[in-house]
């Protein structure tokens, strides 16, 4: 106990000076005539337990470790507080927009929704690291571990102590979002090896394959296999 007091002692005082660091940066670009200019975003790569589930330092998808702000100051906005899924990797597709370029479309990433350039929010946001899969839709966390399945439900149990894995009354909700992680999990392997792929739309050259009617024609015209 008196370990975790004196990390949560330390984890406040850093809080602080961050605090106390981003103000002196606005207000460097408050006096240089650049803060109505200036779009800001403030994040983090990860929190810390400091002791919850009687835990140190990071990495599950804990509350503590994997819910981290998501602070960003638009000059021509006023202040609002979405509920929207975003993740970190978000920022890359917002910075792209608001400097004007046209977000690519193999950027893992969407625009923040609410600042002006796109308004598509996530149903599900995923995770993945070593040690273990996310997917969360904002209500219910699950989670793959090599040691098990976790699934909170974050409304009822925000602190994250009634593992609903193993409830009956969770299957859809455990099938649901074992399905969308499955699928973001070998979506994700594909895209990173997409320079080595060597079929990218189709596993049979052609887009009718396995449908009633269907036939293997030989030789088949190249503008049927690529059309």
């Amino acid at each position: 106990d008196a370990t975790y007091a004196r990390q949560r002692a330390y984890y406040a005082g850093l809080v602080k000076q961050i605090d106390l660091e981003v103000g002196r940066i606005v207000s460097a670009l408050d006096a240089k005539g650049l803060l109505d200019n200036t779009i800001i975003i403030f994040s983090s790569d990860h929190g810390d337990y400091l002791g919850d589930h009687g835990l140190s330092g990071k990495g599950t998808f804990y509350e503590g470790s994997c819910h981290v702000p998501m602070l960003v100051r638009h000059p021509e906005m006023a202040p609002t507080v979405s509920s929207n899924l975003v993740t970190l990797t978000d920022v890359t597709a917002t910075l792209i927009g608001l400097s004007g370029a046209s977000i690519p479309s193999y950027v893992d990433a969407r625009p923040l929704p609410g600042i002006g350039i796109g308004d598509e929010s996530r149903d599900v946001v995923f995770g993945m690291l070593r040690s273990g899969w996310m997917a969360c839709d904002g209500e219910w966390k699950f989670v793959k571990y090599p040691q098990g399945y976790h699934l909170f439900n974050l409304k009822d149990d925000p602190t994250e102590e009634q593992n609903r894995a193993g409830d009956p009354a969770c299957a859809d909700v455990f099938r649901r979002l074992d399905v969308a992680l499955t699928t973001e999990v070998m979506r994700s392997m594909d895209e990173g090896s997409f320079s080595e792929r060597v079929y990218t739309f189709s596993h049979s050259s052609s887009s009718e394959f396995g449908r009633p009617g269907w036939e293997r024609r030989y030789p088949m015209p190249w503008g049927d296999i690529y059309p």
